[in-house]
């Protein structure tokens, strides 16, 4: 499948910007297309060359619900293509951008490692090819409905159209609530990265067991530029745990590197001691000379 299939508006796939950081090269595809296999995108010609085709997919769900809503029931799911994590991030943007379909994220591996900041930029890359799309939709409903100014991220709420004011609140709102529960299990995962590395005693255990769950927070009735302001403290902290998990994972790595040193080296004094000992208390054998006849 290529992008020259553009001209078929049903399977358009939208193209973000790629970043690029110490050699590595981050791209994005995304298509609203329902119909469009997941797999199908992952095996697209521009990112057939990248290490990692990290995909997430959501779609409307079979399932009905015997409860009266307006709300669409969905279905979704994720490949990390060996990029442990990154699919789960991806399909959680999908979740809190409310879309439906199907978006690749194409990585190139440049030799360095990146650190927790590739799933910053998996996420970059994936909103901004959902923007794509959502501001073509944008401009067919402007050239429908009158000029209009539409929301971008960051822009002021007196820019937007009350409709779009509540969606992007809601989206935001959605955003948080999940950030929130991921620095939480980031933290838990944390502190148990710490009492391994410390090899603590069973008090520390027990703090590791009772983390304190996270406080509900009233995001709903908060300004729209205050959700903002939120949304980036959220993403600095996970980027701060997501470091210091790294961080606690190589520290355990190099204890335990120690650890078998230390057992090496006592384990060669050791039969070094032996050996010295056998010597001290084994008698020479007599030397045998010869007898002429």
């Amino acid at each position: 499948m290529s992008l020259k299939r553009e001209a078929d508006k049903s399977t358009k796939i939208y193209t973000s910007q790629p970043i690029h950081d110490r050699e590595s090269i981050f791209v994005a595809f995304f298509s609203p297309h329902p119909g469009l296999p997941p797999k199908e995108l992952q095996e697209i010609n521009e990112g057939k060359t990248a290490s990692h085709r990290i995909l997430a997919w959501r779609t409307p769900s079979k399932q009905r619900t015997l409860a009266p809503t307006t709300k669409v029931l969905c279905e979704s799911g994720h490949d990390d293509d060996g990029e442990q994590w990154a699919g789960k991030r991806l399909e959680s943007v999908m979740g809190d951008m409310d879309v439906l379909g199907t978006i690749c994220v194409a990585r190139w591996y440049g030799g360095l490692m990146l650190g927790p900041v590739r799933f910053k930029h998996v996420e970059d890359v994936a909103k901004e090819a959902i923007k794509v799309w959502r501001e073509e939709q944008g401009g067919k409903r402007q050239r429908m409905d009158g000029p209009v100014t539409s929301g971008r991220q960051g822009s002021q709420p007196e820019t937007m159209r009350p409709e779009e004011l509540k969606r992007r609140k809601e989206e935001l709102v959605r955003t948080l609530t999940r950030r929130d529960e991921s620095i939480v299990t980031l933290r838990t995962l944390l502190d148990a990265k710490k009492a391994e590395v410390a090899s603590t005693s069973e008090v520390s255990s027990q703090r590791v067991a009772t983390a304190s769950p996270s406080r509900k927070i009233n995001y709903e009735g908060m300004p729209f530029a205050r959700l903002q302001a939120l949304d980036n403290a959220r993403d600095a902290t996970i980027e701060f745990l997501l470091k210091k998990i790294d961080k606690a994972e190589a520290d355990q790595k190099e204890a335990a590197e120690k650890r078998n040193e230390l057992t090496n080296a006592q384990d060669q004094e050791g039969m070094e001691e032996a050996w010295s000992d056998l010597a001290a208390t084994t008698r020479p054998f007599p030397r045998v000379l010869d007898r002429e006849p």
